[in-house]
């Protein structure tokens, strides 16, 4: 990777890691991938496996995918990615960066099930040249803060970006109406 720390590297053409059967994760979930695509080709970097009609759901070279595009954005090649999806019951958020990238309106959820790496296995066969450095799965939905925290965490110990201060959370998040509205704005650090 960017800051040379080790990596599993897939070459593009047939290698894919899948998880053991009856690894499942739950829908409740929060899922971050380290990684960087070392050619423009296409493919999964990691998705599920469980074939049982949950739903699909992906990090591929284009973006978010889970049931539809929770956010088409190609992941540019020989750049390092902190990426992170989120699944609530009720959809998906997708998380570049220390942003929300989320744009679909009706984000729909996907059953995780059994995580594929590399596009060699998985419900897609669909290979893609990439490092990933760090996985990290959480049975949870984590809050924006612990995502954002979790974000800054693995973008400073893979050097992609310096930490920042946490953007504001706004309650509620926005609405026309008449009246006085009673307006929120917090974040999770201090200051």
């Amino acid at each position: 990777t960017a800051s040379s720390r080790a990596a599993v590297r897939f070459d593009g053409v047939d290698d894919g890691l899948q998880g053991i059967t009856g690894m499942n994760f739950s829908r409740n979930s929060t899922v971050f991938a380290v990684f960087e695509r070392e050619s423009s080709d296409g493919g999964y970097i990691l998705q599920n496996s469980s074939g049982d009609g949950g739903g699909n759901w992906w990090f591929r070279n284009d973006g978010f995918y889970a049931n539809g595009w929770v956010r088409n954005r190609d992941f540019e090649w020989g750049n390092l990615h902190v990426a992170a999806m989120s699944g609530p019951p009720g959809g998906m958020q997708a998380w570049l960066g220390y942003s929300d990238v989320s744009v679909t309106n009706s984000l729909t959820s996907a059953k995780p099930g059994r995580l594929a790496l590399g596009g060699g296995s998985g419900q897609q066969n669909d290979p893609i040249t990439v490092k990933i450095g760090e996985l990290l799965v959480y049975d949870r939905v984590l809050s924006a803060t612990e995502i954002w925290q979790t974000q800054a965490w693995l973008g400073q110990r893979y050097g992609s970006y310096a930490a920042t201060a946490e953007s504001p959370a706004i309650s509620p998040p926005g609405d026309l109406g008449a009246g006085n509205v009673t307006v929120t704005i917090s974040t999770g650090e201090a200051g």
